[in-house]
């Protein structure tokens, strides 16, 4: 499996520097790789992806403190659009201790992320919007601590998503889980929420058919007598 080591330009290892400012341009040349890990970046403020990266298959960010903002530049899902593709093979995304960034929506597009199937943002302390819904193909959600995280609005989540946690969420207040605005049924399995204290509401008859459930610390949720927990065991035939 190819990695990207910016710090000698050869696709050996995963691994960030102080010096990184365009960690973009470095990857150009680099079709076949499959991860790109940019670690410990002070200095690295955005990323605009203006290189398709066909091979791509994870992508990890972490400790990135003055990073604002992760695009792509003239992202197009069409093979005859005169843009950057989008990741085609990109499935798994983590984005961890960036405190600067404010928002992942220009980045979390099916434009440029039409096979996502896993996001993990933990302690993004800006944070403040983060836009799921479209990623048709989502199965795993995890936000984790990141407190300015609001929901001026119902967040909403695709019929997809198999597994959510939201831990020490305290910004948000409502949010839908099986997405009653959509007639697909929800596969949600598993559901886990903790220390969410402004959540008030989850949706209707949200968590009836949901196999794993964990819900407490979220006082303001009066529709469900916490803490919460159901685990289903399934039994192997003998």
């Amino acid at each position: 499996m190819p990695f990207f080591d910016p710090l000698d330009g050869s696709p050996d290892d995963a691994a960030g520097s102080d010096n990184l400012n365009r960690p973009e341009e470095y990857v150009q040349g680099f079709s076949s790789l499959t991860r790109i890990d940019i670690d410990d970046c002070r200095s690295l403020t955005s990323i605009l992806w203006s290189s398709s990266l066909p091979s791509l298959e994870e992508l990890h960010i972490a400790d990135c403190n003055s990073l604002t903002s992760i695009g792509v530049c003239g992202a197009s899902s069409s093979s005859s659009g005169s843009g950057v593709k989008g990741f085609s093979s990109l499935a798994k995304i983590s984005i961890w201790r960036c405190h600067a960034l404010s928002s992942l929506d220009e980045f979390l597009t099916p434009d440029y992320l039409p096979v996502v199937k896993s996001i993990s943002v933990r302690s993004c302390f800006g944070l403040i919007s983060l836009s799921v819904y479209r990623l048709d193909g989502l199965q795993d959600l995890e936000i984790i601590n990141c407190p300015r995280l609001k929901s001026q609005r119902v967040i909403t989540f695709p019929s997809s998503l198999k597994k959510l946690v939201l831990d020490y969420c305290k910004g948000i207040e409502s949010i839908d889980i099986k997405n009653s605005q959509l007639r697909s049924v929800s596969e949600l399995e598993q559901l886990r929420i903790v220390h969410c204290p402004a959540l008030k509401s989850i949706g209707t008859t949200a968590i009836d058919e949901i196999k794993d459930v964990t819900i407490s610390g979220c006082p303001e949720l009066k529709d469900i007598q916490q803490p919460f927990n159901r685990t289903y065991v399934k039994c192997r035939a003998i």
